[in-house]
């Protein structure tokens, strides 16, 4: 409590520091004692109970468990001085430690700063994987707990509006400050087996700045708006996994980038206003430093005299030019057109160094360059003159020519060609029958081929390989209100994915189509339902199924297959409130979810899949004694289970949390 005060306080004495000394001196000062306080939302304590895996809680929820309280939110809106405006928001939870506070003053004179400050906390789990084989440790997990904490500070001052500047200069930093959990697990030996179950983490600590001056005027009849960016990163990120059985591996990295962003736009209304066209360009140089010390020791925690130790220094620098055109009309009264063009040309280079690092590690240089060119085109069609029906198309073309090299001094030299057109296109309609009745239907395509020219110096001849994807996609939904109390709407998503792979030594060989499969099908069902005006309830179910299968998936498991991966996820929704007087209000939610996807099938001596299911429940009260004065009393139950039918699946970190909370908000 202590702790999230001191922060309050502090934010509210800079905000009188800056009304005093920029601004309207005095005359703010009255204006504040006057009035304008909106709401004051505080959240006297908050009480969370978690039994079984709190780490699982956390990271699931983003909530920290234990008692803690804070102010939800303060807000302020109204005159100060005679002709200024000035608003202010802020919240505390410091026992998760979220902050935030956003001030905005708009003078008469046409000017406005804007100041914003918000942090929170992301947590995540300590868990590696889970082998089920293994009897003397099945789950690994960290010895600590990981947690990020992300900040963010902006101001800006300037002259029109917040939306549209005149001309406008700001300055906007982000930071990251914590430990995270990653996927690139290590190795664990039980039984005489080696399973990558061992959990990976990674510290991070890095900081972005960016000072941004942008502006608009009118020229020629047409709003041109100008932006010139600059952004500053720097960082250090420690990381360190388990890379064998018997020795682990830190990479200690020191990254560096600088960007600046310079765009252009022109756009305007012509032809009565019918008429629509714009401009844009915009050019980007990157340029990006990495230093990087790896090291390889032994569980003694001495350096062995591994290859792998080395220094690392990599440069790489990255320039683009993008230009887009923009066409809106009107060819009739119930058909619109609209086009689009776009162009992009990239060139970018790189090349690093890496020196052995005592004991051991060996040298080596590598030079790399990237040349794209991207157009695309779209056109897209609006038609509203059938009674009761709207058709509309859209159509996006791209092509793209991407060449890349890369020498590896002494060694080798590779050059790949990437050239693939890709097409996508939506086809829908909808339909009102009248009040009651309403259907939308859309159709999706997406058809993309890529062809990968690969030549290597020290290989003979080209390697040719190709990947065709093809996407349809449908959605559909149908809403039926048969009654002023009763509305029910049903929703059908498709969705069916084709990837080709086909590769060849050379021009003159050709190999067989290699194809995987993934589609999904989502049914959803929503019905809201009122019978009383002081009764409302609202019931949704979903069955969310996907399916992927590969040529893998055609071999029997003793072969070395691996079995179709099917998942089938089912939610439940269930909302209800009842208000039986104007002060007074009660209201409920529960939603239950299952994942389904665990695989019993023995895949190399490690079953796949997740098998688990979440309930939260959740009570409240909203109650007015008073008119300016609304007390919230809270309770929600949460709960989550793996392996709920008594499996041995991926998932685990039961837990079953109590949080008890209290908001009071007044009004002036």
């Amino acid at each position: 409590m202590k702790e999230y005060l001191s922060r309050m306080f502090k934010l509210a004495a800079l905000t009188i520091f800056i009304l005093g000394f920029n601004y309207a001196g005095q005359e703010a000062f009255a204006g504040i004692l006057a009035g304008g306080f909106k709401t004051f939302e505080v959240m006297p304590y908050r009480i969370i109970s978690v039994k079984g895996d709190a780490a699982k809680f956390r990271a699931l929820n983003w909530m920290n468990d234990g008692t803690t309280g804070g102010i939800n939110d303060m807000s302020y809106d109204g005159k100060i001085g005679k002709d200024s405006q000035l608003s202010f928001e802020g919240h505390v939870i410091p026992g998760d430690n979220d902050f935030g506070a956003s001030l905005k003053l708009i003078r008469g004179n046409g000017s406005y700063m804007t100041v914003d400050y918000g942090n929170f906390r992301k947590w995540y789990e300590v868990y590696g994987g889970f082998y089920s084989n293994f009897t003397g440790q099945p789950i690994t997990k960290l010895t600590f707990e990981p947690a990020m904490d992300m900040g963010h500070f902006f101001f800006e001052i300037g002259s029109g509006t917040e939306n549209d500047p005149g001309v406008a200069l700001s300055y906007e930093r982000d930071t990251k400050d914590g430990k995270k959990n990653m996927l690139t697990w290590g190795s664990v030996v039980q039984e005489g087996r080696t399973r990558k179950i061992l959990p990976a983490w990674q510290e991070t600590d890095t900081t972005t700045d960016a000072v941004t001056l942008k502006g608009n005027a009118d020229v020629a009849g047409f709003n041109v708006k100008g932006q010139q960016r600059a952004e500053f990163f720097s960082g250090r990120i420690f990381r360190e996994d388990n890379s064998t059985t018997t020795s682990f591996q830190s990479h200690a990295q020191e990254p560096q980038a600088k960007r600046l962003v310079s765009s252009l736009k022109a756009d305007r209304w012509t032809v009565d206003d019918k008429t629509y066209v714009a401009f844009a360009y915009q050019f980007q140089h990157l340029r990006h430093d990495m230093a990087d010390t790896m090291r390889v020791y032994n569980t003694a925690g001495t350096t062995t005299s591994s290859a792998s130790n080395r220094i690392t220094d990599a440069k790489a620098s990255r320039d683009s030019h993008a230009w887009v055109e923009h066409f809106v009309t009107d060819l009739t009264s119930d058909l619109s057109l609209v086009t689009k063009l776009k162009q992009e040309i990239v060139a970018a280079s790189g090349s690093g160094y890496a020196a052995g690092y005592t004991p051991g590690g060996n040298d080596r240089s590598v030079e790399s360059e990237n040349r794209i060119i991207r157009t695309g085109e779209g056109v897209s069609l609006r038609y509203n003159g059938l009674p009761k029906t709207s058709l509309y198309t859209d159509w996006d073309f791209q092509q793209t020519r991407n060449w890349q090299s890369k020498i590896r001094i002494g060694s080798s030299y590779t050059e790949n060609l990437d050239e693939g057109p890709e097409i996508t296109g939506v086809m829908g309609a909808r339909y009102v029958h009248n009040e009651k009745v309403n259907m939308t239907s859309q159709l999706r395509h997406r058809s993309k081929h890529d062809t990968y020219d690969t030549f290597f110096n020290n290989h003979p001849g080209m390697a040719i390989s190709r990947l065709r994807t093809e996407s349809d996609e449908w959605n559909n939904r149908l809403t039926w209100k048969p009654t002023k109390w009763l509305q029910n709407s049903f929703r059908l998503q498709l969705a069916d994915t084709v990837y080709s792979v086909q590769t060849s030594p050379q021009y003159v060989v050709d190999n067989d189509w290699i194809k995987s499969n993934a589609n999904s099908k989502i049914y959803t069902y929503d019905l809201t339902l009122q019978p009383w005006d002081e009764w409302m309830f609202n019931v949704g179910a979903s069955l969310n199924q996907f399916k992927v299968s590969t040529p893998a998936s055609q071999k029997t498991v003793s072969s070395g297959g691996i079995p179709v991966f099917t998942s089938n996820v089912h939610t439940l929704l269930f909302l209800t409130s009842y208000a039986p007087k104007e002060n007074l209000s009660f209201y409920s939610s529960a939603q239950y979810s299952r994942a389904e996807n665990f695989e019993a099938q023995n895949f190399s001596g490690l079953p796949y899949g997740l098998n688990n299911e979440h309930y939260d429940i959740a009570l409240g009260m909203k109650w007015a004694p008073k008119k300016n004065i609304t007390l919230e009393p809270r309770y929600a139950y949460y709960s989550f289970r793996s392996s709920p039918d008594g499996d041995l699946s991926l998932d685990y970190g039961n837990y079953s949390a109590h949080v008890l909370w209290l908001d009071a908000k007044f009004n002036w």
